[in-house]
């Protein structure tokens, strides 16, 4: 597993992967979401709306609210070979 860790972090550092903070919009689009969402989904669905990306999540309530509500979100499954 520190191998994988080793890897993002690397990204990162190499600025291939952007690490995003919620801005204060964000806060208040997080205040609005289903409380049944995790903390962390719930702040990262509010900065996708905000810059318009894609959200990638392994989260099966985090699916359910995007495909409710219209937000770009793909499983994490789709995207993984099994």
């Amino acid at each position: 597993m520190k191998f994988h860790l080793n890897h993002v972090l690397a990204l990162i550092n190499n600025g291939f992967v952007q690490m995003l903070a919620p801005a204060v919009p964000d806060s208040q689009i997080v205040k609005r979401l289903p409380n049944k969402l995790g903390q962390g989904e719930a702040e990262a669905i509010a900065i996708w709306r905000r810059l318009g990306l894609i959200f990638i999540t392994h989260d099966r309530k985090a699916i359910n609210y995007c495909e409710r509500t219209g937000v770009n979100c793909i499983p994490l499954t789709d995207l993984v070979a099994e």
